[in-house]
Formats: C-alpha cells, structure tokens, sequence
C-alpha cells in the first residue's frame, strides 16, 4: 500500500497519457502524424539511401521501391510499450511526488526517441530483406518481414528494460532487482502485440491472420527468451571471477 501511495499518482497519470495517446492515434490521419512519420523516413533514407517524397493524405512513398512509409508505420504500440517498460522500472526509484511526475514527461520524451530510432532501423531491415528477395516457400516476403519485426521489436525491449535496470541499480548503490530481466520486456511486448490488438477487435475481423500474428509473437518471443536465459546463464558472475583469480592476483 505505501509504494500504491508513493507512485499511484505518477502510475495514473502514466496510463491516461499513454490512453490519450491511443486514443487520439485512431481518430487522426497520415498528416497529423509528420512528427513521428517525417524522422522515421529522414532516418530510413540515411540507413538505406532511398529518398521518400510526402504525399497528403497518404504518407511518405518512394515509388521506385514501391514502399510506403505512412499511419500504419509510426510503431505507437511500440511507444506505449516503451513508455510503459521505462514508466514502471523508473518511476518508484526516485521520490517525492513532483519528481515522479517530471520524470513521466521526461521518459514520454525518450520512449519517442527510441520509438523512431528503433522503428527506422525496422523499416530498414526490412527493406534489406524485400530487396534481397528473401523468402523461402511458405516463409514468403510477408512473413519474413513480420518476423524481423518481431525480433527488433523484442530485442530492443530487452535493451531498454536492461538500461532501466542499471539505471535502478546506480540508484541503489548497486543493488539491483531481484525479478527475472526478460519478464517486463516479455509482459509489455505482450500487452501491445496480443491484448491492444485483441480488444480492438482484430480477432473478430481476421481471426485466421491474428492467430498466426499470435502464434509468430509467441514462437519468437520465447525462443528469443531462452537464447538470451542460456546465455547469461553462462556467463560468470562478479563474484565468481573474483574467486576463479589465482593467488598471485592478490598478492
């Protein structure tokens, strides 16, 4: 109940800005949406050299390409992931009410910059991959896509949450938190990719494709989980590598 009291102001306001956000993303079109579509297209033609020119009412397109940079491919989902992840390992570690709050507007600001970076470097590999023709059989262009999608997505879930962590440990003096690293990461990434998606009526619509959209996400997810859990795992701990130190080390 005292951590509800300390952080349940900032927590609500956290939730109706990322609601507002949501909420305001489906009632607004491609040209409301330059702030978020306009740097992800000037960081995608860096990566790949492909200039995108502005259609109204569509998005950014390069017809040479055939690609398409519009409403669809701002990755809001995404932000709220983010915004959620930093919100909710971030918030409880510093005090008083007004820093708490700051702090929201603060990581409101990040989870935008990671949001672009992190869906330009997306939308870039996956116009490596449509260039590169890869598909093999029934992993055709479409599914290969998704599945770069979801890798990028999760893994950089995991980076931030990992940033987070060192973050609430340099504000313990070290002591980090004691819970699994890939659950926060794997609970957000869940929460945007299946719940927002479920409760929007996307099963209803397309109950063929989201099962496979639900499937891919679970697959993938988990398989990322367990190669990342085996290799941490393996590596040695601080304390074990100072005790694997021969004796002349201390000497």
């Amino acid at each position: 109940m005292a951590n509800l009291r300390e952080n349940g102001l900032a927590f609500a306001a956290s939730l109706l800005l990322a609601a507002g956000v949501k909420l305001a993303y489906s009632g607004i079109g491609p040209d409301d949406l330059r702030w978020m579509t306009g740097p992800t297209q000037a960081l995608v033609g860096l990566v790949t050299g492909i200039d995108f020119t502005y259609e109204t009412g569509y998005g950014y397109v390069n017809l040479a390409h055939r690609l398409v940079i519009s409403k669809s491919c701002t990755g809001v989902n995404y932000l709220l992931a983010v915004f959620g992840l930093l919100t909710f390992t971030l918030v409880p570690v510093v005090s008083g009410q007004r820093t708490k709050l700051l702090l929201v507007g603060a990581l409101t600001a990040c989870a935008y910059g990671v949001t672009v970076v992190v869906n330009s470097l997306r939308i870039a590999l996956g116009v490596a991959l449509h260039e590169g023709g890869f598909a093999w059989g029934w992993l055709g262009a479409g599914r290969v896509h998704r599945l770069a999608g979801i890798v990028v997505y999760f893994l950089s879930l995991v980076a931030v949450h990992a940033v987070g962590r060192h973050a609430v440990r340099h504000a313990h003096g070290g002591a980090g938190a004691a819970s699994p690293f890939l659950m926060a990461p794997l609970l957000s990434y869940g929460l945007v990719a299946l719940a927002l998606p479920l409760a929007n009526g996307a099963f209803a619509a397309r109950p063929h494709l989201f099962a496979e959209h639900c499937a891919w996400i679970v697959l993938v997810t988990l398989l990322l989980s367990a190669l990342l859990t085996h290799r941490v795992g393996r590596r040695p701990s601080r304390g074990t590598r100072e005790s694997a130190r021969p004796a002349s080390a201390f000497r």
